[in-house]
């Protein structure tokens, strides 16, 4: 059985059946797992990736763009949604404010939702 915090034992003591609506299940897994433990970019390494990445998206080359933040360093760009260069800057901000993910360590997410 998955650990959870004191909130969600209350919650899921006293509700029988939980409904969460919205989003892309972003929330689900914060309300399950916490909030994930990244660090916040500064103003200079935001607009340092900005000025990186805007010659792709000028020019629409979506595929160089991920190749370039799957070298240095996340390998997770490759399933990024195409064209959401918002998430792909932001991987490129989390590496560039020298945060390392351990990618060898499988995460399984221990619930199912289903969308309607």
């Amino acid at each position: 059985m998955m650990m959870v915090g004191k909130q969600q034992k209350i919650f899921l003591i006293e509700v029988v059946c939980p409904i969460v609506t919205g989003g892309t299940g972003l929330y689900l897994r914060w309300f399950i797992y916490g909030k994930p433990d990244v660090p916040k970019a500064t103003s200079e390494i935001s607009l340092e990736v900005q000025s990186e990445l805007a010659g792709f998206e000028r020019t629409y080359d979506w595929d160089a763009a991920v190749h370039l933040v799957t070298n240095a360093g996340d390998p997770t760009a490759q399933s990024l949604p195409a064209n959401d260069w918002y998430r792909l800057r932001r991987k490129l901000e989390i590496i560039k404010v020298g945060f390392r993910f351990n990618f060898s360590k499988q995460i399984f997410l221990y619930y199912s939702f289903f969308c309607y």
